[in-house]
């Protein structure tokens, strides 16, 4: 196994710390970059309620959607900092505590984490393509405050003739049914994978080792479709063009 040496520090927003390590290593010489594999950053959502990661109501299932959303703009922030000074990109930027699998004695699971990562693994070599979602937002209510999340959010990439969209319905107990139009291109076919369970609480455990696991879903064909996306679910469409 070939080992790859990962910095950290920068906790959430603090870009401060990211442009003060960056400085430092640009001060030894262009050459310390390409021996540093990655950067990673700290972000944690927390937990609500009662403290326990399996135990939270619908309100505090949104409050940590809504927490976990702040990481794109993390990763945009921080890895804009790291392009001001290591302008050739040599270094990556990394967070990889999702917990994947867990482990106990001669007792190994996936979690459902692990699942959504190898679904989104798809876009990996693509090219990102503009997506605009259209969905009624969703209101919730954490201690003393009204707020509310976005109905539907996704990511799409194209390899070649193959557009992948990766989709979230957040809401807890609503589907969404959309209409999918791609412009400039029809569809040949259309695979989906669906993460998705009619309870928010929802888990695996050693006990229940595959309670939570995607399944297959339509295949559809034609320049435009409505697909209905289920509660509280992570979906990949492989759409082939036409």
């Amino acid at each position: 196994m070939k080992l790859a040496f990962i910095g950290s520090g920068p906790n959430g927003a603090d870009r401060r710390w990211t442009r003060g390590f960056f400085t430092k290593l640009a001060e030894k010489g262009e050459n310390f970059f390409r021996n540093l594999y990655g950067w990673a950053l700290h972000y944690y959502c927390g937990s609500t309620g009662k403290k326990v990661s399996t135990d939270y109501t619908t309100d505090e299932w949104y409050e940590l959607l809504g927490k976990s959303d702040r990481m794109e703009s993390l990763i945009i922030d921080h890895w804009s900092v790291m392009g001001e000074i290591d302008t050739r990109r040599q270094v990556k930027l990394i967070n990889t505590i999702h917990s994947l699998f867990l482990a106990y004695e001669d007792k190994f699971i996936a979690t459902p984490n692990y699942h959504v990562f190898e679904m989104y693994s798809a876009h990996q070599g693509g090219t990102s393509v503009r997506t605009v979602f259209s969905a009624p937002r969703v209101s919730y209510t954490v201690p003393e405050k009204a707020n509310s999340l976005w109905g539907l959010q996704g990511s799409a990439s194209l390899h070649d003739k193959q557009l992948v969209l990766t989709v979230v319905n957040p809401h807890h107990n609503q589907a969404r049914e959309t209409e999918i139009a791609i412009r400039g291109a029809s569809i040949g076919s259309c695979q989906s994978k669906v993460l998705s369970s009619t309870d928010i609480h929802a888990h695996n455990s050693f006990t229940n080792p595959r309670a939570l696991e995607p399944n297959a879903d339509v295949n559809i064909s034609g320049s435009t479709f409505v697909y209905q996306f289920l509660p509280a679910s992570v979906t990949r469409l492989q759409i082939s063009l036409a």
